[in-house]
């Protein structure tokens, strides 16, 4: 139904399990109501349902009140007021750092998990900010490559997100200098480094930063960080760290000419959610 009660005929809504995969597909009567099984008792399901490109997400859990459960489409809104960087898993913003392939700068990857906490659709752009002498280089919206607009700060990125969801949105960036100084965004509750063949020792940061316990060199945040605060991170041009624990100065690496699509491989995972919940424990 609309926020008015009235009812959205021929709607149609996909039915996903409680691991993800979709169980089923429903169309809604010509008055609005709609009726799936058989289910598991006790179970959470997700309905989702997309109307002219909105998406919305309702979740509910079988049993005594799930007989007369209310899908309401509300209307989309643009406003980021109600999106923060929350969710993600191990963080909810991942900043990978490596050497340029002409070794004058830095390759920087951020992946961002963005959710919607508000009861209405977000659609519209999503603002990213970036360090002032950053040259974007591609964006990705829920794992694919997607177009962005340059800001003076930043960039906008197109998304659609259902109320009480979450979406990744990523960008990746060249530095002609050496410092990722930048204020965030959205309101962020964790945040990893990953500077990984660096010597930490060497590299400076702003105070909210840590260093995380973890096989890899990863800066990590004590407590979530606000809007509008500051992050920075110096990496000296001898910095980087040979297997031998020797200094040497950047002279390769990545040039940042493709997005990198795949980010996080599930050994990298691993030690990034380990170095942030030893962090915690200490």
């Amino acid at each position: 139904m609309t926020e008015n009660e009235s009812a959205v005929p021929n709607a149609q809504l996909l039915v996903a399990s409680p691991t993800g995969p979709p169980v089923g597909q429903v169309n809604a009567s010509k008055n609005g109501t709609f009726e799936f099984g058989p289910v598991e008792s006790n179970t959470t399901y997700t309905l989702w349902m997309r109307i002219a490109g909105v998406p919305y997400k309702k979740t509910i859990t079988t049993g005594a009140n799930a007989t007369n459960v209310h899908f309401v489409k509300r209307e989309p809104t643009g406003k980021e007021t109600n999106l923060t960087v929350s969710g993600g898993d191990p963080a909810s913003h991942v900043i990978q750092v490596s050497p340029r392939q002409n070794g004058s700068g830095l390759s920087v990857v951020e992946t961002l998990s963005i959710n919607n906490t508000g009861n209405q659709p977000f659609v519209g752009p999503v603002h990213i900010a970036l360090p002032e002498n950053a040259t974007p280089t591609g964006a990705m919206f829920r794992n694919r490559q997607t177009t962005f607009t340059r800001h003076d700060n930043g960039i906008d990125v197109n998304a659609t997100i259902a109320a009480n969801d979450t979406a990744q949105i990523g960008v990746a960036y060249n530095l002609k200098g050496r410092e990722i100084r930048k204020s965030l965004s959205h309101d962020t509750d964790r945040v990893a480094a990953v500077l990984q063949g660096y010597n930490l020792s060497q590299i400076s940061h702003s105070s909210n930063l840590r260093p995380g316990s973890a096989p890899i060199s990863m800066l990590t945040n004590q407590a979530p960080i606000q809007s509008g605060n500051e992050i920075h991170i110096n990496v000296p041009k001898n910095a980087r760290q040979m297997a031998n624990n020797q200094s040497v100065d950047d002279d390769g690496g990545s040039n940042g000419s493709d997005f990198p699509v795949t980010i996080l491989g599930l050994s990298f995972l691993s030690i990034v959610i380990g170095g942030i919940l030893l962090y915690r424990v200490l």
